[in-house]
């Protein structure tokens, strides 16, 4: 029975029968011109084939893995705006509270006072409006029997341009929660892929399938 294997360029080729009652094996090689060129080591070239193969798969886990980083870099940024864009919105509520104090000041109003009183009462109903507040009053009808003094009115405007900015820190707030727990949970699957490790054992396993192909 004869057996022919075609492997690197070469034709093997094993002839198997008995002589004399026992067994006989006869191999042959011979190379195809085609297949190998002059001066070309057929064992070099698997080998640096196998080398482009296993990089490539490393390179790719690389690339990968700097996406991930390139992600989460993106979130902490995203993160940085949304405080810088706190802390403006921040400053600016504490100089319109700077300024109804100059107000309450200049009108005379004693802090204890039950204008005061009112004006804080009236403020809590319009945040609430604006949206700024999660509960507004319990009983709005019992605060408007009175009518608004002059002082309550200039506050209650100055408190109403003071909403945009509370709204725009209940957003920030949001938002910085999030690109915080989107951070969390790249980080999270990170560890539980091992992108770079698998991507070290794929290699080697290029690496020795060509060496056990050379033999």
């Amino acid at each position: 029975m004869k057996l022919t294997v075609n492997a690197a360029g070469f034709n093997n080729s094993v002839q198997m029968g008995t002589k004399d009652g026992q067994s006989v094996r006869t191999v042959k090689n011979a190379a195809f011109g085609g297949a190998t060129k002059l001066g070309e080591d057929p064992v070099a070239k698997r080998r640096e084939e196998a080398r482009r193969q296993a990089w490539k798969v490393v390179e790719n886990a690389w690339k990968n893995d700097r996406s991930v980083d390139d992600t989460i870099q993106s979130h902490r940024d995203s993160y940085a705006e949304l405080e810088n864009r706190k802390k403006g919105a921040l400053a600016a509520i504490d100089e319109t509270n700077q300024q109804k104090e100059a107000l309450r000041e200049q009108c005379g109003v004693d802090a204890d006072s039950q204008e005061q009183q009112d004006l804080l009462l009236l403020e809590k109903e319009q945040d609430y409006k604006n949206g700024v507040l999660n509960e507004g009053l319990t009983d709005e009808a019992e605060i408007h029997k009175k009518p608004l003094t002059g002082y309550q009115k200039q506050a209650l405007e100055l408190n109403n341009y003071a909403a945009g900015h509370k709204r725009e820190i209940r957003r920030a707030d949001y938002g910085m929660t999030a690109e915080k727990q989107n951070v969390s949970r790249i980080k999270l699957e990170r560890l539980k892929t091992h992108a770079m490790v698998d991507a070290q054992g794929a290699a080697d396993d290029i690496m020795d399938a060509a060496n056990d192909e050379i033999i």
